[in-house]
């Protein structure tokens, strides 16, 4: 976490979009359970605070808190307090979220497991001039925007759905396209040719 709090720091002064990718096992037997129950008490402390977030957040979960969402859908419940820690940090930085597209597969190994890529997409924030600055960047409406925002566009689509939903010919042309790329590597040096 420390690293991603570094990206955004080194990433505040960007004078345009730029994006992060990250990627991780969401497997809720892996998290250090302190830093699990704090970032899940973060996301339900939005809900409290923000009626829009908590409204928002219901709708799309069909639970009213965080702790409800992670007994039915624990997965759900960790990407979303992941991308709103995400956005607290970037907001830290007077960062603003711009889009956020997430997706999620099954690794088929013993035991399966869950991965989660978050793609995001970020801009320096406008500091309204209407408000004094202190120590720190007084709040700005695009942060209480983003915490909507975090939740809408938090799909954690399934890849393999979206394969499997694809025309036929789209999935043969990824098929043949994996294909060619396996073909083209030398078997033995593992080097392309």
């Amino acid at each position: 976490m420390q690293a991603l709090n570094e990206i955004l720091g080194r990433q505040a002064d960007h004078p345009s979009l730029w994006g992060l990718f990250l990627t991780f096992r969401n497997v809720k037997d892996e998290w250090e359970q302190n830093a699990l129950d704090t970032f899940l008490k973060n996301l339900q402390g939005n809900l409290d605070q923000h009626p829009k977030v908590r409204d928002t957040f219901a709708a799309k979960y069909n639970v009213p808190t965080v702790p409800a969402l992670a007994d039915e859908k624990v997965e759900s419940a960790i990407t979303q307090s992941v991308v709103k820690w995400l956005v607290d940090r970037a907001h830290s930085q007077n960062i603003e979220l711009v889009r956020i597209q997430s997706y999620r597969y099954v690794r088929y190994s013993k035991p399966n497991y869950v991965i989660t890529k978050l793609i995001m997409q970020f801009r320096r924030g406008q500091i309204s001039r209407h408000a004094i600055p202190t120590k720190e960047t007084p709040r700005q409406s695009w942060m209480d925007d983003d915490l909507v925002k975090c939740i809408v566009q938090n799909k954690h689509s399934d890849v393999q759905d979206i394969l499997l939903g694809s025309p036929d010919d789209a999935l043969a042309r990824l098929e043949k396209e994996i294909e060619e790329l396996v073909t083209s590597v030398d078997e033995t040096s593992r080097v392309a040719l």
